[in-house]
């Protein structure tokens, strides 16, 4: 596809957290752009809650087209196969290539997968339509009190295995993990999650994952678990374009950026989300939605500049807190400070529940009033205050 617009055409690859909000700022360009948003979904996921979707929950969800035609953006729903940089082309699978002044990759991650057996006899949370479907065979294995295996220690691994619970109390379930503490979390925060744990009725196992078979899971200790559905929740990588494209990434497949989150050596070329290997004060950022969509906002606003004449603004972010459901009607908030080190506060049951759910409803409702109304909504903590003390004076 040839642009044939006088305007800036600015591609962006992928419409989730970063790529929505990179195309929400660059609406603000004082010059007109000829904004394209690719991605291979007809909507707007949301990610942070697929362990929901999983268990037949019903989730908001954005229906792309429509929602960018609003504010004069094209919506092409392809699958992305390529990026050309020396040519400015972006290869889509079935379609014809598109070109671009201006490129914003942000076309997030997929599950890792890396456990030997996983691909084969293992499945993790990609997509809604993905996890959709398993939702039938978890109702019909809680009818027969199934066991089914969650992989991994981290906030996602949590966050499915108690979904699981809550509303399939029938269900056997274990989670195997390295070691019994999650998440770098405060002593508080980790007897709550013990608590929580036990009284679901959930089993633990602890050690380093061997292998996956086609109906067990074996440790290193020599240890069999056996299962009639195994969950892999133990990481995630970069989307694997980059690498086809044979561009230079990190060991997760994400982009190295410059302090502008520019590709080094392409100055039209800007990468935002879990596409971008992100430094900031020595300290990769972790793939979340709370990194990517100020790195989407920061992103739409720096090729915004570069486009006006006017000077770009290097990438600052700080965190806040990390938020982790525990089933519907229970949660926990672990405070950090800007480097994501634990605070001694916390929040538990009633509070964290409401702020899990109030930030998983602000993420979807900012990128969409800021798509339709124009206006900058989104705001984020930077990262200069990041010691428990000076938060507290």
């Amino acid at each position: 596809m040839k642009t044939t617009s006088s305007a800036p055409v600015v591609v962006i690859l992928g419409a989730s957290y970063a790529g929505l909000m990179a195309c929400a700022r660059l609406l603000h360009s004082q010059r007109a752009l000829r904004i394209i948003v690719v991605d291979g979904k007809s909507h707007f996921e949301q990610k942070i809650r697929l362990h929901e979707s999983l268990t037949g929950q019903r989730t908001a969800s954005l229906a792309l087209a429509p929602l960018l035609r609003r504010r004069g953006v094209e919506f092409i729903q392809a699958e992305v196969m390529a990026v050309e940089l020396a040519s400015q082309h972006i290869q889509l699978k079935d379609q014809p290539a598109l070109s671009y002044d201006y490129l914003v990759y942000a076309l997030g991650s997929v599950p890792h997968q890396q456990l030997s057996g996983s691909k084969q006899y293992a499945i993790s949370l990609h997509n809604y339509k993905q996890v959709s479907r398993l939702t039938p065979q978890i109702k019909a294995l809680a009818q027969q009190s199934g066991h089914i295996v969650v992989l991994g220690g981290g906030l996602t691994s949590l966050e499915t295995i108690t979904e699981l619970a809550a509303s399939f109390p029938q269900l056997k379930l274990t989670l195997v993990c390295r070691q019994p503490t999650f998440a770098n979390n405060t002593m508080a925060i980790q007897q709550h999650l013990d608590k929580t744990l036990n009284n679901y009725g959930i089993h633990r196992q602890y050690g380093q994952i061997q292998a996956i078979q086609a109906k067990a899971v074996l440790l290193h200790t020599g240890a069999k678990i056996d299962f009639n559905l195994c969950i892999d929740c133990t990481g995630m990588k970069a989307s694997p374009v980059a690498l086809t494209s044979q561009l230079a990434t990190d060991e997760l497949g994400r982009l190295l950026v410059d302090g502008y989150l520019r590709l080094p050596n392409h100055n039209n070329v800007f990468v935002a989300g879990d596409a971008a290997s992100t430094n900031i004060h020595g300290e990769i950022l972790r793939m979340s939605c709370a990194t990517a969509m100020p790195m989407g906002a920061h992103v739409g606003a720096n090729v915004a500049a570069l486009i006006n004449g006017q000077a770009l603004r290097e990438f600052d972010f700080g965190y806040f807190a990390r938020f982790t459901s525990l089933g519907r009607h229970n949660a926990v908030t672990q405070f950090v400070d800007r480097s994501d080190r634990p605070l001694t506060q916390s929040a538990t049951g009633y509070w964290a529940t409401h702020y899990k759910e109030w930030i998983c409803k602000m993420t979807i409702a900012i990128m969409k009033w800021e798509l339709l109304t124009g206006l900058k909504l989104y705001y984020w903590p930077s990262s200069q205050r990041t010691s428990e003390q000076e938060q507290l004076e």
